[in-house]
């Protein structure tokens, strides 16, 4: 009996002892692993402390910080954006927000408000027809030139033009018989001119199906007789619109709004002329004085006696000579900017 307890014994020791070899070849791989984890992080440092102990190094690390703060503290942008660019970025907007403002804009209303008083005066004028509208008519204010062509144009935005700001002015508002303003709808002038016989063609043809399923209805005759003579009306509104008329009233509205665009064109395009000059005098400036500093600090941790006295010695130097070169951008007129850098660098 002692002897099989024996090589019990024995068996679970060799069992141990294998179990404990093999538990020690994976733990000396992952120290393995580990380890040259770790001499590769101590290579990185090395690197990262050879950059921080050289002098021209540490120069371009401290240019690089300095710039990023620069940028983000003066706010002035070192990238190039045209002005089409700057107005999208300050004005996210779609065209059914854009369609929703410009009805609901002070002088549509106000120029609605004052169609409704001449029509009930009984002394509104139809403008693209050139024919008063009666008490029966119903009076709309069309947009001569459209929203949507106002709020696709380009120039507006170079103009830093809002679309309700052109699309309401009073020589686009014009009033006109309802028929005609929605089959004109969002169309040019021009567009809705072109073709003209085909449109009336297109036209009659329509209020003729409309007529025949009036014959064709349940509706009483007196009934009948008054939605036919309703849809005659609608379709003379439309075939009243003189061509001529409409072309004098598109071209007023648009000699108006490009006069607008024009001027905003202007204005805008010296603002940014004058914005990239000082821009480009800012850059200079900056330059300049990272320079200096680089220079002198380069120099004081190549010297062999590294003091505080030396240090500002240095940084004496080198703000005497960047304020000596800064006067002549102060000269050119950027005296606010001189003093901001300064500030900023500081």
């Amino acid at each position: 009996m002692a002897n099989e307890n024996a090589v019990m014994n024995n068996n679970e020791n060799l069992n141990e002892d294998s179990f404990e070899l093999d538990d020690l070849e994976a733990l000396n791989d992952k120290l393995e692993i580990e380890l040259e984890a770790e001499l590769a992080d101590l290579e990185l440092l090395k690197e990262e402390r050879d950059k921080i102990g050289n002098p021209d190094a540490l120069s371009k690390v401290v240019i690089d910080e300095v710039w990023k703060q620069f940028t983000n503290q003066i706010g002035l942008d070192v990238t190039e954006e045209s002005l089409i660019q700057k107005y999208d970025r300050e004005n996210p907007e779609t065209y059914d927000e854009v369609a929703t403002t410009i009805m609901q804009d002070k002088k549509y209303r106000d120029a609605n408000n004052k169609i409704r008083e001449k029509h009930g005066r009984g002394i509104l004028k139809d403008e693209y027809t050139g024919k008063n509208l009666g008490e029966n008519d119903k009076a709309n204010l069309d947009h001569t030139v459209s929203r949507k062509e106002i709020y696709e144009n380009t120039r507006r935005k170079q103009a830093n033009i809002k679309t309700e700001v052109l699309a309401n002015k009073d020589e686009n508002l014009n009033a006109t018989n309802e028929s005609l303003n929605k089959s004109k709808g969002a169309k040019s002038v021009d567009d809705y001119n072109k073709n003209s016989e085909q449109r009336e063609k297109d036209l009659r043809k329509q209020n003729e199906h409309a007529n025949k399923k009036i014959d064709e209805s349940n509706m009483s005759e007196t009934d009948k007789k008054n939605a036919r003579e309703k849809n005659d009306k609608r379709l003379q509104d439309k075939l009243d619109a003189d061509p001529n008329l409409m072309k004098k009233v598109d071209k007023k509205a648009r000699r108006a709004i490009n006069q607008e665009i024009y001027k905003g064109v202007a204005k805008e395009t010296a603002k940014k002329a004058g914005h990239d000059a000082l821009k480009v005098m800012s850059i200079q400036a900056l330059s300049a004085m990272l320079k200096e500093i680089m220079n002198a600090l380069v120099r004081y941790f190549k010297s062999k006696k590294k003091s505080l006295t030396n240090f500002m010695d240095e940084m004496k130097k080198a703000f005497k000579n960047f304020c000596s070169k800064i006067r002549s951008f102060i000269e050119s007129g950027a005296k606010s900017v001189g003093g901001t850098i300064i500030t900023e660098i500081f």
